[in-house]
């Protein structure tokens, strides 16, 4: 599937802890059914995004309103195969975040649609064109917390491209040590020079760039110039 980097980076993971979304597990959650605050700038149903000017803007994953309380939005994190697809929900990602926060990381509005009929995603996410063989794990040299980083690194592939050097950081910033982030990157199968292509792809769905531009965004990025040079020929130019 062709999906962001949150907010990536990210997609999602960034932006959604810059915006103030948070686990509901870790903030109070609003009440079900409770009716809504006059201030609150999206209804249950609305699909919104970081503004399309910002690197991390995805036509191919987005956040998804389903209750509007009077100081909290509950919202899940939804995917799409195409602009023309329907979304739907990205399992084990349902969050809360105050109305300020979310409108303010998340200003651009999609679209409105029917929470009850969006169906979870559960497809395989489509190889790259040239996959590596996934390597063999040793469970007794491995630890817990390298297992978990390489759990964590195909969770962001899934919905977003990243380099190496920028799943590593990525990594990091969710707590992982240097030498787990390394582990869970490395461990990944990702085909770095793929990832270039589908970067610079997701760039130019939301601006555009002349060659050498895109050349230094995907270098901004993480990848090497051999890597970006690869990722903008396989866009045409």
């Amino acid at each position: 599937m062709k999906y962001l980097t949150i907010l990536l980076v990210l997609l999602l993971a960034v932006s959604l802890a810059a915006s103030g979304c948070t686990s509901t597990t870790a903030d109070p959650a609003p009440t079900p059914g409770t009716a809504a605050s006059t201030t609150a700038k999206y209804s249950i149903g609305d699909v919104v995004q970081v503004d399309p000017s910002n690197p991390n803007y995805s036509e191919y994953a987005a956040l998804l309103i389903v209750d509007v309380g009077e100081i909290y939005y509950t919202c899940e994190v939804v995917v799409r195969e195409s602009p023309t697809s329907a979304w739907m929900i990205y399992p084990e990602n349902r969050m809360t975040s105050r109305h300020t926060d979310l409108e303010f990381g998340f200003p651009h509005y999609m679209e409105q649609v029917d929470p009850g009929t969006i169906a979870t995603w559960t497809a395989t996410p489509t190889p790259t064109l040239t996959p590596k063989p996934t390597p063999t794990l040793k469970p007794d040299t491995a630890t817990l917390g390298e297992k978990n980083a390489a759990a964590k690194a195909l969770s962001y592939l899934r919905y977003s491209a990243f380099s190496r050097e920028g799943l590593i950081d990525q990594l990091e910033f969710e707590g992982f040590s240097h030498t787990e982030a390394v582990y869970g990157a490395d461990q990944s199968g990702a085909d770095w020079y793929e990832q270039a292509a589908k970067k610079a792809e997701q760039y130019l769905k939301y601006s555009s760039f002349s060659r050498s531009g895109l050349i230094d965004q995907l270098e901004f990025e993480g990848f090497t110039r051999s890597q970006a040079e690869y990722g903008v020929k396989a866009v045409g130019y």
